[in-house]
């Protein structure tokens, strides 16, 4: 399975600082044995060597760089979904899973508090805990 990561709000913080979220390297080194990763944030080209570094020194598996997506020149995370034929999308705003639901890709709502979408190919999760759970229920 393809699975696109948001960073800001997923991974990190908004602002790709500080702690990584709790879990998240942990889950994400076991996703990365069976599935193809791939980072899609739209924080701006100046931020991606940023990025990319930040996360290698948090322990994330960094994707090889046809995986890594920071700062891309699409206005919206849609195309690149659709070109990359990303399967699951984990993502914070609900400005980019409800385009990207349109396009019949899974979607993982990463938010501390439920969001009322009722959507087929829709699941809210609080943490990367919700979503180690999430891939092993769909195995």
């Amino acid at each position: 399975m393809k699975i696109g990561i948001d960073v800001g709000g997923v991974l990190a913080n908004k602002q790709h600082e500080g702690k990584l979220m709790p879990f998240a390297a942990e889950v994400l080194g076991e996703l990365a044995t069976a599935h193809k990763l791939y980072i899609v944030s739209q924080c701006g080209k100046a931020r991606a060597e940023h990025t990319k570094g930040w996360l290698a020194d948090q322990g994330v598996p960094i994707p090889l760089p046809d995986q890594f997506y920071v700062g891309f020149k699409e206005q919206n995370k849609n195309g690149l979904l659709k070109r990359l034929a990303i399967d699951v999308f984990i993502d914070d705003r609900a400005k980019h899973i409800r385009p990207a639901l349109e396009l019949r890709i899974y979607c993982l709502h990463f938010s501390e508090s439920p969001v009322a979408v009722k959507k087929r190919h829709y699941a809210w999760v609080k943490d990367w805990l919700d979503v180690r759970e999430f891939f092993r229920r769909t195995k």
